[in-house]
């Protein structure tokens, strides 16, 4: 058989997880993990970037904060397909921009996501925008922030967005950001995702920290 594959987000018809394309695939890898067929060498993921389960990405996000809008990257390989910012301030939002969603904007933790395809965080440091309007000229600028990586899903014009939280990671970005200033707020193993690597308690007394493993083997 001949086939190929191309690794590009707009390519749906290759990348895309729908019952017309590629569910089959995924469900028969599921059930190599299920099954218990799916083990692996656990240097893969130290040495290969496609390896899978994947190395977890070290934690560092950077933030900046304006009254005008919010950037958000992400370093060190943590890629986020979605991503919602909470932060606390003394005013509210007024509105948002056609590439936000604002899923709280009266508080009194402010929330606001990234719209429908709107920009995913690359791990490579490409910021991305969310602007809105705050009610007040003069605010207190925060210096803590919660990023969720993943969780959220902006539905069409008419729907209700996904909010599952539970479903992605969230971590705690201290003022800029950045590594030693970005703490997951989950169990972080030395696998993502964690359940994967850890399946009973010997394993997880064997997890390392992902940031000492990404400074050994990028140095």
């Amino acid at each position: 058989m001949e086939d190929d594959y191309e690794d590009d987000r707009s390519n749906y018809e290759k990348n895309e997880v729908a019952i017309d394309y590629n569910a089959g695939f995924t469900a028969c890898l599921a059930g190599l993990i299920k099954f218990g067929l799916g083990e692996r060498d656990p240097q893969d993921m130290l040495h290969f970037d496609r390896a899978w389960p994947k190395l977890s990405p070290v934690p560092n996000i950077k933030v900046e904060f304006t009254k005008s809008g919010i950037s958000v990257a992400t370093y060190s390989g943590l890629i986020c397909g979605s991503f919602c910012v909470s932060f606390s301030t003394n005013t509210t939002i007024d509105k948002v921009s056609v590439n936000a969603h604002g899923l709280n904007l009266v508080g009194p933790k402010l929330t606001v996501c990234n719209g429908l395809e709107n920009g995913y965080l690359d791990g490579k440091g490409t910021k991305q925008t969310l602007k809105y309007r705050l009610n007040d000229t003069v605010f207190e600028e925060p210096e803590e922030f919660e990023v969720l990586c993943d969780g959220f899903h902006a539905q069409r014009k008419g729907q209700e967005p996904t909010y599952r939280p539970e479903f992605g990671h969230l971590y705690k970005v201290t003022k800029e950001g950045g590594i030693g200033g970005t703490e997951p707020l989950f169990e972080n193993g030395i696998c993502w995702p964690n359940f994967v690597c850890h399946r009973d308690t010997e394993k997880k007394e064997e997890k390392k920290d992902p940031v000492d493993l990404y400074l050994r083997y990028n140095n």
